[in-house]
């Protein structure tokens, strides 16, 4: 592939929130008993609302199919970023509920899934169409806002001594 057009980025950034969704769902089902099983329920539904913008997004560029946003390079290093570090099949959403042998390790997983979500996004937030940016800022700071919302989590289980 020579380019990779908006279809194809816009597609990866719904399976990566779909993903995120299937986890943060897994977790949520393996601490229900405790406050950290809320919190990755409203990070599951949130990433249900991140899904349904880029669907929506989606349904724009395909009325475009010629669109490219990317040059090869930029391809090459998007979709390795993409399959390597971030909910993507086959690399992650295996990951869930029997994988984490402490909360601070979901915790952890959880946040640098943030983290990497976030210059994903950043990256297609630089390269989109003029028309795009805003909605996808908007995505990015709710993705630092869940990397806040995971270190507190992470901060006050180390305060309470937990692991």
């Amino acid at each position: 592939m020579d380019n990779l057009s908006a279809e194809d980025v816009v597609t990866m950034a719904v399976k990566m929130e779909d993903n995120g969704e299937t986890i943060y769902r897994r977790l949520a089902k393996r601490y229900e008993a405790e406050e950290l099983g809320a919190v990755f329920g409203r990070l599951a539904e949130q990433e249900l609302l991140h899904k349904s913008y880029f669907e929506g997004l989606l349904s724009t560029v395909k009325k475009d199919p010629g669109q490219i946003w990317f040059k090869p390079d930029l391809f090459e290093f998007l979709k390795i970023f993409a399959g390597d570090y971030l909910f993507i099949p086959g690399n992650m959403v295996g990951i869930g509920s029997q994988e984490f042998k402490t909360k601070g390790e979901a915790l952890d997983f959880a946040m640098t899934s943030e983290k990497d979500a976030v210059l994903f996004y950043g990256e297609l937030a630089k390269l989109a169409p003029e028309n795009e940016r805003v909605a996808i800022a908007k995505v990015i700071e709710q993705e630092k806002h869940h990397f806040v919302l995971l270190a507190n989590e992470k901060n006050n289980l180390i305060k309470s001594g937990g692991k």
